[in-house]
């Protein structure tokens, strides 16, 4: 899981009213660097998730999207996006 590394960003009215999804976010999610973004009201995100591609060495970790989908059963669905910069 060493290369397979990413940017995710969450705001900060997300983090306050959706603690279940981030709770299954960061099952599949390790951060391991945080920022404070006080001028987009967000926090980034640098971790390792087996969701994301492997990059080589030297490449810039790739931006993700968070696409939280609940199923019919309650549990939640999440898929990682790659954002094209």
């Amino acid at each position: 899981m060493n290369d397979k590394k990413g940017l995710v960003c969450i705001s900060r009215g997300f983090i306050e009213n959706n603690k279940d999804e981030l709770l299954a976010l960061f099952s599949k999610f390790i951060p391991v660097h945080i920022e404070n973004n006080l001028l987009e009201n967000q926090l980034k995100y640098f971790g390792y998730s087996n969701e994301f591609r492997s990059i080589k060495q030297g490449e810039i970790a790739p931006k993700y999207d968070v696409l939280f989908t609940r199923c019919e059963d309650e549990s939640l669905k999440i898929e990682f996006i790659e954002m094209i910069l």
